[in-house]
């Protein structure tokens, strides 16, 4: 089987990069739509679409296997690429919000943990560890994220 070199940056290219990362039996799974059918949504000479529900579906399939979001960073990338360069601005100081709001998560987790009067005591608990983990993880995300995007808006 031939296969068709996909736009660079596209739609199509994303969804791509998700049926690989996934494979054929865990796409059917997830969408409950055959591989074929979803592999043909991602040909770019084809008319077949692929739906919204489905796509939140792959890339949630994605994220939990810690393959990413290629589509929602294609539909992000897509709408700053088509927007003035003060909503970008306006982006970027979403981003910075985040990151601030992330941190805090960070610390409040962690200060809770290690209270005399939480679960573990001044021990951090497995459950707490997963919770600070998750939150610094997400920190990471936004820092790479921000990384991008100056990078992108510098001349």
């Amino acid at each position: 089987m031939a296969y068709k070199i996909r736009p660079f940056n596209s739609l199509e290219e994303a969804l791509s990069y998700a049926i690989e990362q996934l494979g054929d039996d865990k796409i059917s799974l997830v969408t409950g739509k055959s591989a074929s059918y979803i592999r043909k949504c991602s040909d770019p000479d084809s008319d077949q679409n692929l739906p919204f529900n489905l796509a939140t579906r792959i890339d949630l399939e994605c994220a939990i296997n810690a393959k990413g979001t290629p589509l929602l960073n294609f539909f992000e990338d897509h709408i700053e690429q088509n927007t003035s360069p003060e909503q970008i601005k306006d982006h970027l100081l979403g981003i910075l919000g985040q990151l601030s709001h992330n941190s805090n998560r960070i610390v409040e987790k962690s200060i809770a943990a290690l209270d005399e009067n939480s679960p573990g005591g001044s021990k951090i608990t497995q459950s707490e560890l997963k919770e600070i983990s998750y939150a610094i993880k997400k920190i990471e995300e936004k820092i790479l994220k921000l990384k991008i995007k100056v990078q992108e808006h510098t001349i």
